[in-house]
């Protein structure tokens, strides 16, 4: 079983429903989110998890946390931070680059406790003709929409 890590807005990575990472914060590390998408970041409960981080990710982590105001929490409740600047950045090989976005990302939470997620599609032309077959298929022209169910509930 690997060992989680958690970018959290409460003091306890467990508490994070009662203190939830929000839709603006979302907005704010679309772009880190975006670089690193190789990452699998898991958006439940609240926070942001990642399993099996290591040294090149967890300084990710914090600038992310840094970010939104949280911070980066350990399953057994350690904090992480980067004061004595001993977490390197993430590897290039890990970083995708692109193109500049065509619109900015959005995200919204529903009612229901849903996230809707709209990320522009970048502007590459290796996606283009697959951008083009989606849109038709979907009706949209500009952005990909994303819907996500959180979980409301421990268990």
């Amino acid at each position: 079983m690997s060992y989680d890590l958690h970018i959290t807005k409460a003091n306890n990575w467990i508490d994070s429903e009662g203190h939830p990472i929000t839709s603006d914060d979302m907005l704010k590390i679309a772009e880190l989110m975006e670089a690193y998408k190789v990452i699998p970041f898991i958006l439940r409960k609240g926070r942001i998890t990642l399993c099996g981080a290591d040294e090149r990710i967890i300084g990710l982590m914090i600038e992310m946390a840094e970010r939104i105001g949280a911070h980066v929490q350990g399953d057994e409740g350690e904090y992480y931070n980067n004061s004595s600047n001993a977490y390197p950045p993430p590897p290039d090989y890990l970083r995708e680059e692109s193109e500049p976005l065509q619109h900015a990302p959005s995200a919204v939470i529903g009612n229901d406790g849903s996230i809707h997620i709209n990320i522009p599609r970048l502007v590459k032309e290796v996606d283009t003709k697959r951008n083009e077959v989606l849109s038709q298929l979907h009706g949209q022209s500009n952005n990909w929409h994303v819907e996500l169910e959180v979980d409301l509930y421990w268990g």
